[in-house]
């Protein structure tokens, strides 16, 4: 049995050691270079007006992810108008904004997975691509790649998993609307890719409620997406237990089991505040099929004994 690790971050503190490495991670800061913005950290080699002055490759937006963590994301589009020349490809890569004198930033730890969210409407079959490059003393050590032609018009959670290595310094992340190599034809269409917070090894999800907003009761909600491949999000309440002073505390048990009821992974095993909370399951070493998750939460000190056990279906589609 492999103990997957629950994946929680509180809003306002999602900044840890790891995830604060990575440039301006949830492309909340923008800066003007020339007659366009791009984000601050960030290289956009394609992020220009055309003759109307109306096109940019990489642009701002309001539509983001986690709705409470930030107010935007980037945005970044292919202009087949524009071609064959590189200013038609919606790009950017972590570096010197100024150009490519800088193009990996450092880290310190040991980070096994890039995750993030994005949402991709590819035309005429283009290929999206996000991948990271880990570096030590100026050369590529280990890489991440994730690659699909998929549309995905909701937010998507993704987990880049890092190919093994011994030490690395500094990384490189680059993502594109188009994927181009010996095997793809490079851009078809004018397709858009959005991308949202960036983290090392664990997703950046949800947030920390005030009192006066905590949930009223238990609830497990349905994964999504659902199926899934290979990573998917589950959401649960703890309901605040108004005839008690203080915040309540639940045992909480998280768990994912096969068909045959064996257990597979344990998401989440601790106490827990009343809150609303998302976990992110990475299944990427199972194989396809159905699978139950299940949680168990109780806290008798409460005024009611309020206890609670719910389970759900989702299936894994490779």
């Amino acid at each position: 049995m492999k103990t997957f690790t629950f994946i929680l971050m509180i809003l306002m503190t999602v900044a840890t050691t790891l995830n604060a490495q990575i440039p301006n991670n949830g492309f909340e800061n923008w800066e003007t270079t020339g007659n366009c913005m791009i984000p601050t950290g960030w290289y956009c080699p394609n992020n220009f007006a055309d003759t109307s002055g109306s096109y940019f490759a990489v642009t701002r937006s309001a539509d983001h992810y986690p709705p409470p963590v930030g107010n935007y994301s980037i945005r970044l589009e292919n202009n087949v108008s524009l071609l064959p020349s590189w200013q038609g490809i919606g790009m950017a890569w972590s570096g010197d904004s100024l150009g490519l004198d800088n193009p990996a930033f450092p880290i310190t730890g040991h980070p096994i997975s890039l995750c993030g969210y994005y949402k991709f409407i590819p035309q005429n079959n283009d290929t999206m691509d996000i991948h990271i490059v880990l570096y030590k003393n100026g050369i590529d050590i280990a890489m991440g790649n994730f690659i699909s032609f998929a549309p995905a018009s909701d937010w998507t959670p993704f987990n880049i998993p890092i190919s093994d290595y011994t030490d690395a310094d500094s990384a490189r992340i680059m993502m594109i609307a188009a994927y181009i190599d010996k095997e793809h034809s490079g851009v078809q269409g004018n397709s858009v890719l959005y991308v949202d917070n960036l983290s090392f090894d664990t997703l950046i999800t949800t947030m920390h409620l005030a009192s006066s907003e905590l949930p009223s009761k238990f609830y497990l909600a349905q994964n999504y997406p659902n199926p899934f491949n290979p990573v998917t999000i589950i959401r649960y309440s703890l309901p605040n237990d108004v005839g008690r002073n203080g915040i309540p505390t639940y045992m909480v048990t998280l768990t994912v089991y096969n068909l045959l009821g064996q257990e597979v992974a344990i998401l989440v095993n601790e106490k827990r505040e009343a809150g609303r909370y998302e976990v992110g399951f990475d299944a990427s070493s199972l194989s396809s099929g159905v699978y139950f998750y299940r949680v168990v939460a109780g806290d008798p000190s409460t005024i009611s004994g309020q206890s609670f056990i719910s389970t759900k279906k989702f299936v894994l589609l490779k």
